[in-house]
């Protein structure tokens, strides 16, 4: 399948292969007409589109989950990239699309981040930390899941690999405030960062997009989470129970604050550092993805992002030439 960059400029026309994530019927309010939102998706992200021909046919014989080969024009609406859509039709079996190509994937090495937890949790000096780490992560078909899962659904890491990448990330920066303060149980803290979004494995699931559970809408991914690592403690041991108490706070608190989600906010050393690693690395994912989807040579900003509630600086790319 070829590579969408949507880096064509406003105008242009593409022709390309997409999977239908929503389809949505609306009406336009200026003259009430009719029209087809889509949200589509392939390997790098996702893109809006129209279709105002044929709407009933096209809601009647389309659904999410579908691939589908689509000609347009690239356009942009209230700042919004998007593609009018001219024609449509589902991929067949000449065309050799699959589903699992239009999964968003970790950039790098998948293989070189599972080295690289192996060799953090070898390096653990606690027996029993060591061992839960890696019961849980190393062992059984769960160990596979866990390097697949995504960290989010749109937001951070949302790809193929993003949750192993983001927790190995999380674990690095932690690593340096431990050398920074030297006060804090670095081996509960690198434990803190490896499974504090355990609860992702099944918070999300990888169809043909990434999509929420029932489980983890229902539950959320600290409490799914929390009950997996403790199930798992419990299989330990003499698994000493001021640990467990530390550990699972850990868990339960990684998102700082009670309107965050979080069951309780942060009241020790070690999760004080997790809440702020974790904040670090996945808002600076987010901001990179947002700056790479959106900066074009002519654009100094982003679109408003709301979830952050500003726009984010793109500088003058003339003056970073110089």
């Amino acid at each position: 399948m070829s590579d969408v960059s949507l880096k064509q400029k406003i105008g242009e026309e593409v022709t390309e292969f997409f999977m239908i994530k929503d389809i949505e019927a609306l009406t336009k309010k200026s003259d009430n007409l009719p029209f087809l939102k889509l949200e589509l998706g392939y390997q790098h992200g996702r893109i809006w589109a129209n279709i105002w021909e044929n709407t009933d046919k096209f809601l009647t014989e389309y659904k999410a989950g579908d691939i589908v080969k689509i000609q347009g024009r690239i356009e942009e609406y209230r700042t919004i990239t998007q593609i009018n859509i001219k024609k449509m039709r589902k991929s067949d079996e000449s065309d050799d699309v699959h589903p699992e190509d239009f999964l968003p994937v970790y950039p790098g090495d998948r293989k070189e981040l599972s080295k690289r937890l192996k060799n953090l949790i070898k390096n653990i000096k606690n027996k029993h930390i060591k061992d839960l780490c890696a019961s849980i992560l190393l062992e059984g078909d769960f160990s596979e899941r866990y390097s697949r899962a995504p960290a989010g659904k749109l937001w951070h890491h949302g790809y193929v690999g993003g949750l192993l990448e983001h927790s190995l990330t999380v674990a690095r920066i932690c690593d340096s405030l431990a050398d920074i303060y030297p006060q804090v149980n670095r081996d509960l803290l690198n434990a803190g960062a490896l499974l504090h979004d355990i609860g992702k494995v099944e918070t999300y699931l990888i169809t043909p997009y990434i999509e929420y559970s029932d489980e983890g809408r229902l539950l959320g991914h600290i409490v799914i989470g929390y009950e997996r690592v403790k199930k798992a403690i419990g299989k330990i041991k003499d698994f000493p129970e001021e640990l467990s108490k530390h550990l699972l706070h850990l868990i339960l608190s990684h998102q700082g604050e009670l309107e965050n989600a979080s069951p309780v906010v942060p009241m020790t050393l070690e999760a004080v550092l997790l809440h702020q690693a974790d904040e670090i690395d996945s808002r600076m994912n987010a901001y990179q993805r947002i700056i790479k989807e959106q900066k074009t040579p002519i654009k100094k900003w982003s679109n408003y992002v709301n979830l952050i509630d500003r726009f984010i600086y793109f500088g003058d790319a003339d003056e970073e030439k110089k």
